[in-house]
């Protein structure tokens, strides 16, 4: 039953402040807002200078790029990556910053920048093209950022592609030909996949991964020779052959779904069957209606029958806000990225429908449960602007039902997004808890005009920065210190001593 697979499956909880108290053991409280940002710059332990970097990066604030461009220089790797990225989510559309990518000296470093602005489609064709002209640049990196460039429909030059499969390793001669072979040369690539599949894990699983990402990101159709002899290489690891299914099915539908029926017909075991059945649902858009019948008859276990009811719902390109509804509201963990992820295509009705099935069917559970998912923060923040009387309601009734955990996911989605309350501030609702009512503060803070935040409250935003108020998260006591000094009119001063050095 589906209270069974919850168990079995992980659970992605909410940012919980109850969570993250200040452990025992640990230094107390810093003294000032000031001190809380020093941390950002020159912390110990490093761990809170990255819990730090990663509230103020949630901001996304202008006024703090001269801090993330410093932060690039910076003697720590984490930080130098909070640097880079907190400069690139500045940007419209989020862009990483090839100039500050070229001074990381630690070739390895740069390259996992790289792989990670891909993956997050934080480089475009532009800066691919910059990136390029760098020297010395890895194989595997210059491979990936051309498999970038030629999914773009920019070309390929085949002639430093064959070139640079010479000078890495097993991976990059696998990428090479991958990119020769979409170009109708697969010589390469069948002696890359060769040698590949005489490699022993863990070696060789580390490789398969990242081929396989590179293979949908870039939609690399002529590397699915490959896969059904991964497939029976991982057929012992269920979860590494689900990952190889889902890309065989999306680069050669027709001979990946047979794969799929075949894989199919010999599960017998629930997790097997849940795994296959999100492959098919991942392929909604291009399988045939009549393949999600084989899930859908799973009637004893309402997790199946409803992710069968949805694909088939999908694949006739029929309304599926119901089909949706039902599958939201088992709360089924695994399946609610992809749905998220998915409703971004969807019409605008049915998206905002998707969303609200979210908040509805986790403000259903009972409210003393530790647990909400992080869909319901992705939903709500999708929302925001879009439904505001909607997240209202819900706020107030989870309120009512003091649901300490849906409260602060509501006072979240705020601070994710930076939203005036949905609230009336004048008579708010009563907050089950401290940690909800210093959240309430710094949303008020977080979206208050220039100079407008009251002086009159400066008093308990300075107590959340230094730990003295409702202990929340570290993340959120630099947001608060931050918030401090712009209503004080000192960023710029503070910014400027701490950057130099200054206590």
């Amino acid at each position: 039953m589906i209270s069974t697979i919850r168990v079995a499956c992980s659970f992605v909880l909410v940012l919980s402040c109850a969570s993250v108290l200040t452990a025992q053991g640990e230094a107390p409280p810093a003294p000032s807002p000031n001190t809380v940002l020093e941390s950002v710059v020159r912390g110990v332990p490093e761990r809170r200078s990255n819990d730090a970097l990663l509230g103020l990066r949630k901001l996304k604030d202008p006024s703090l790029r001269a801090l993330f461009s410093a932060l690039v220089s910076s003697e720590h790797a984490s930080r130098r990556r909070q640097g880079v990225l907190g400069l690139a989510e500045l940007e419209n559309p989020p862009r990483m910053n090839p100039l500050l990518l070229s001074r990381i000296s630690d070739p390895l470093e740069r390259a996992a920048l790289v792989g990670e602005g891909l993956s997050s489609d934080l480089i475009g064709a532009e800066q691919v093209e910059q990136m390029l002209a760098w020297p010395s640049l890895e194989p595997y990196v210059e491979l990936s950022l051309r498999a970038r460039l030629s999914s773009l429909g920019k070309g390929l030059d085949t002639a430093r592609v064959s070139m640079l499969a010479e000078k890495g390793g097993v991976s990059s001669e696998l990428l090479a030909g991958a990119l020769l072979a979409q170009s109708g040369d697969s010589a390469l690539f069948e002696r890359a996949s060769g040698r590949l599949l005489g490699l022993t894990d863990p070696e060789r699983g580390a490789m398969v991964g990242l081929f396989l990402e590179a293979v949908r990101r870039e939609k690399l159709t002529a590397a699915s020779s490959l896969l059904p002899r991964l497939a029976f290489a991982y057929s012992a690891f269920p979860s590494a052959e689900a990952d190889i299914l889902r890309t065989w099915v999306r680069v050669s539908p027709e001979s990946g779904l047979a794969a799929w029926r075949t894989k199919w017909e010999g599960s017998t075991g629930l997790a097997d069957r849940l795994r296959l059945a999100m492959v098919a649902l991942d392929a909604s858009d291009l399988a045939p209606p009549e393949l999600f019948s084989l899930i859908e008859s799973a009637q004893a276990e309402p997790a199946l029958a409803s992710m069968g009811r949805l694909g088939a719902t999908l694949a006739r390109r029929e309304p599926a806000l119901d089909a949706l509804r039902e599958l939201i509201a088992l709360r089924y963990v695994p399946v609610e990225s992809w749905i998220i992820d998915r409703a971004k295509s969807w019409d605008e009705a049915t998206a905002l429908g998707t969303y609200r099935a979210f908040i509805d069917a986790w403000a259903a559970r009972p409210p003393t449960a530790e647990l909400v998912s992080e869909s319901v923060l992705e939903a709500g923040e999708a929302l925001m602007e879009k439904d505001r009387a909607f997240l209202a309601s819900s706020l107030s009734r989870a309120c009512e039902k003091g649901d300490v955990r849906m409260s602060h996911a509501f006072l979240m989605m705020h601070l994710a997004t930076g939203s005036s309350p949905v609230w009336d501030v004048a008579a708010p609702p009563r907050w089950p808890d401290k940690q909800s009512e210093g959240l309430e503060l710094l949303v008020r803070a977080r979206s208050a005009e220039a100079g407008a935040f009251p002086k009159t409250e400066w008093g308990a935003l300075e107590a959340i920065a230094t730990g003295a108020g409702a202990k929340l998260p570290f993340s959120m006591r630099a947001q608060a210190a931050w918030m401090l000094l712009k209503a004080r009119g000192q960023t710029d001063a503070t910014l400027a001593r701490l950057l130099a050095g200054q206590e």
